[in-house]
């Protein structure tokens, strides 16, 4: 026994001196005799949402120059604690260099995420900090998919990521590759509408188009930065279904290898980059409010090479961030290796036991939770109206709420603006009514984000700032191209073809099939005709049943009904349709005149002449729309024009 408690002795020395030196313990700073730290204020001027990507600019130099720091960086660290004390609850972030910055510099720049939401005006100096020391070992947390809303370096050799719009793409070898002329790329994860996007150009052949959309709602409607191949210009177009230039400069050259592009929208500003210097600044008289980012590439040459792709979140004024005052911690509670007890031969003489001490336990004392206010914890579109475009929203809260506390200010849609009617509040279910877009969107899901104390619980409980995204709970719009509602007599087989779609560049916002039914109009149960599946995920999918005969005379109803992969389904009925195969018909439009024609008159000693009234038939009340029908998954665009700005 004596043996075993000196050995267990001897192993408890050797974990507390591990415990003390070792700095890279998960969400723990253990410091080392050259650990030190600058406290970081973040001065916000805009309110700061959580999750944002910021950058420090600090002197990297000077700390190597003063045997502080590692001239590699690798013991650059940041910390937050989210208490503010820095009582053992630190976390440690992921941190990277920027890509123009190095390390061992006078203006050394790193990005990192803020987790938590920071007002605006607000001044933040208590829950940030960066460590460093010389004799830190190991590699940091640095992981970019973690420090920005969305990276992507090209080096996984897929392009599940992304949605080729038009072109030839591939990646490969930690390149994206453009190999065709108007080619063009979205980003399928990213779902953001104010953001900052970048790009490094890796190779360009001269003459080439390229550039970054963003705010895409469609194929045809994004902002475009880009240069002219041609006229050696440098754009910014607002592309809402026609060209409108916004702006352009021939004051810089063409692009070149190695340049790096950015653009960042903000509500209706714009701003543009080339390497870290302004090309445009402007506020457009529009607003296009999609939430798709992409690449874009054109030219005679037709190939082009991007090195990465960056998306961060934005706001008008970024934060500014400084360096706050310098401290040394010094390990003073070390135990020396010396220390350590040589083992004896001799056995260890037992020890005296030492009298029990009995105390009196101190009462815990009871702790008052802390309220916590009413959170969203789903969202769901809607489309009362069955027209194919949401008008409204579902949001659904953890407990009930004081209604007289909601109204349309507390909330933000992306890429939809509220309506004037305020929102329903019944249960803790908020129902908001937005306005209905000029395009099908059955298939999107924009983020709801509701404002720090924007609504309150029964208890009197305030909210903390929060964002959803809401879950598409709406099937795909079905448009029926036959029969026509004007049509409802037939003596043959009926036509029955359509369109279902989703309306979404989502790969899961896809109609799976169309389901046909009938059943006689004075009776209740349906009967199937037929499925028709969309084997080959073709959006929007285009179906047709060459003809149906009912299985008798009679009037019927025909019910059409479409599902999607989210297992949505919407339907269409048909009413009243006559089958009679003995009627004499000619399958036109039934005239829709009201008036009495004029009786025709016969004249004496001359021929009898018949004059037959001009009739127009009326239109079909389901006309089908020709704009914007994009099929991402085999690159078919219906009715929209190649993706070349038009020359200046």
């Amino acid at each position: 026994m004596d043996k075993f408690i000196r050995s267990l002795l001897i192993l408890m020395f050797f974990i507390i001196a591990f415990l003390v030196k070792n700095p890279f313990l998960p969400n723990r700073v253990i410091y080392s005799s050259a650990t030190n730290f600058f406290t970081l204020i973040i001065t916000a001027q805009d309110a700061i949402p959580d999750n944002y990507s910021v950058s420090l600019i600090f002197d990297h130099k000077k700390l190597v120059d003063q045997g502080k720091s590692l001239p590699g960086g690798d013991d650059i660290r940041i910390y937050y604690d989210q208490t503010g004390s820095y009582a053992g609850n630190e976390l440690q972030l992921d941190r990277s260099l920027d890509i123009s910055s190095n390390w061992n510099d006078n203006a050394t720049k790193i990005w990192f995420k803020l987790p938590s939401f920071l007002a605006a005006s607000a001044i933040d100096s208590t829950h940030y900090r960066l460590y460093y020391g010389n004799d830190i070992i190991g590699q940091p947390l640095q992981d970019k998919s973690k420090i920005f809303e969305y990276w992507d370096d090209f080096d996984d050799g897929n392009l599940s990521k992304w949605t080729i719009d038009a072109g030839s793409w591939r990646e490969e070898n930690g390149l994206l590759k453009a190999e065709s002329g108007g080619a063009q790329i979205r980003n399928s994860l990213v779902n953001i509408t104010d953001a900052v996007v970048e790009t490094k150009i890796n190779f360009i052949n001269s003459g080439q188009y390229v550039g970054i959309f963003t705010r895409s709602l469609d194929f045809n409607n994004f902002y475009l930065f880009d240069r002219d191949g041609n006229a050696n210009d440098w754009r910014l177009y607002r592309n809402l279904n026609n060209w409108a230039l916004l702006a352009n400069s021939q004051n810089y050259p063409a692009p070149q290898n190695n340049d790096i592009l950015r653009i960042k929208n903000v509500g209706n500003l714009i701003s543009t980059q080339i390497n870290n210097q302004d090309v445009f600044l402007l506020r457009d008289t529009e607003n296009v409010t999609g939430n798709r980012v992409g690449l874009f590439a054109n030219g005679p040459n037709s190939y082009t090479e991007f090195a990465y792709f960056l998306v961060r979140k934005a706001v008008e004024n970024e934060p500014k961030l400084t360096l706050g005052a310098e401290t040394t911690i010094t390990a003073t509670s070390t135990p020396s290796p010396t220390m350590i007890p040589t083992p004896s031969s001799t056995p260890t003489p037992s020890l005296t036991p030492s009298p029990t001490v009995t105390t009196t336990p101190t009462p815990t004392p009871s702790v008052t939770p802390t309220p916590v206010g009413p959170k969203m914890i789903a969202a769901e579109t809607q489309d009362l109206d069955n027209n194919g475009k949401i008008d409204h929203i579902e949001i659904i809260f953890d407990k009930d709420l004081n209604g007289t506390t909601v109204t349309n200010a507390d909330f933000t849609v992306s890429s939809y603006l509220l309506s004037s009617n305020q929102p329903e509040e019944t249960n803790g279910v908020v129902v908001l009514q937005v306005w209905e877009g000029v395009y099908f969107d059955t298939g999107a899901t924009p983020e709801i984000t509701l404002r720090d104390h924007g609504v309150k619980d029964l208890d009197g409980n305030w909210n903390n700032l929060m964002s959803i995204k809401t879950e598409d709970k709406i099937g795909p719009y079905i448009l029926l191209t036959n029969p026509d509602k004007n049509i409802l007599d037939y003596n043959s087989a009926i036509k029955i073809s359509g369109i279902a779609s989703d309306f979404s560049s989502s790969e899961d916002a896809v109609a799976t099939d169309v389901k046909l039914d009938y059943k006689e109009s004075s009776q209740s149960d349906w009967k199937n005709i037929e499925v028709i599946n969309n084997n080959s995920f073709l959006e929007p999918f285009e179906w047709n049943l060459t003809g149906w005969t009912p299985p008798h005379n009679g009037v019927f109803d025909l019910k059409i009904s479409a599902s999607d992969l989210r297992g949505n389904i919407s339907e269409l009925i048909f009413k009243s349709i006559n089958y009679d195969n003995n009627l004499a018909i000619s399958l036109t439009p039934t005239p829709t005149a009201t008036s009495t024609p004029t009786p025709i008159p016969t004249l004496t000693a001359t021929p009898t002449i018949t004059v037959t009234p001009t009739i127009t038939p009326t239109p079909s009340s389901t006309p089908i729309p020709t704009q914007n029908f994009y099929n991402p998954v085999n690159n078919i665009t219906y009715s929209t024009p190649t993706p070349t700005p038009p020359d200046p």
